[in-house]
């Protein structure tokens, strides 16, 4: 199975038990399966370490299904919330000079430093709208776009883009050869 960084699972988690509390976080983890049980709290998570990507979805989802509205805007908004998170401090001066385009390439360039296997390219750029490929990857579980959109559309905003869209027409989770994400933006 497909692995993300420790990290991003942590800082998910630790927003439920922030903004909900730790009861319900310990309900999300009563109502797993014992596999994603055993996966995610079998043994110590290290920031630095790997975590299953299909169970730390799940995770989301049932996050957004037992406290959200089981729309998945929680993962959304909790997973923009970690961007902001993410590039505090000096981080933000880099965002006052980077563009988009530049945000794409990083995003680009730092997949395998979030996941272990998997490659993103940036296919397309042009005016305000990109497309991603992720390619390699074919255990990528289903609804991993929604923790994705969160963060880049955070990060977008962050470069100044405005009323950021996205969409996810193509999905290994779903028999695609490649998983496409498209993200458009008002300058």
């Amino acid at each position: 199975m497909a692995n993300a960084k420790g990290t991003a699972f942590l800082a998910f988690q630790s927003l439920v038990i922030k903004k909900i509390g730790a009861a319900a976080d310990e309900k999300i983890k009563s109502q797993l399966s014992a596999d994603d049980q055993k996966l995610l709290f079998g043994k110590p998570i290290l920031p630095i370490g790997w975590v299953d990507y299909g169970a730390y979805t799940r995770y989301m989802l049932l996050a957004d299904k037992l406290f959200g509205k089981g729309d998945k805007q929680m993962i959304l908004d909790y997973n923009s919330e970690i961007a902001r998170m993410d590039t505090k401090g000096i981080y933000r001066i880099f965002f006052l000079v980077l563009t988009p385009k530049a945000i794409f390439g990083k995003a680009a360039q730092l997949w395998a430093r979030y996941y272990d296997s998997g490659k993103l390219s940036m296919e397309s750029i042009a005016g305000s709208h990109c497309e991603l490929r992720v390619v390699d990857m074919p255990d990528i579980p289903v609804h991993h776009e929604f923790a994705n959109f969160g963060y880049m559309a955070e990060v977008l905003r962050l470069v100044g883009a405005k009323n950021v869209r996205t969409i996810h027409p193509n999905c290994m989770a779903r028999g695609d050869k490649f998983c496409r994400f498209d993200y458009y933006w008002d300058a």
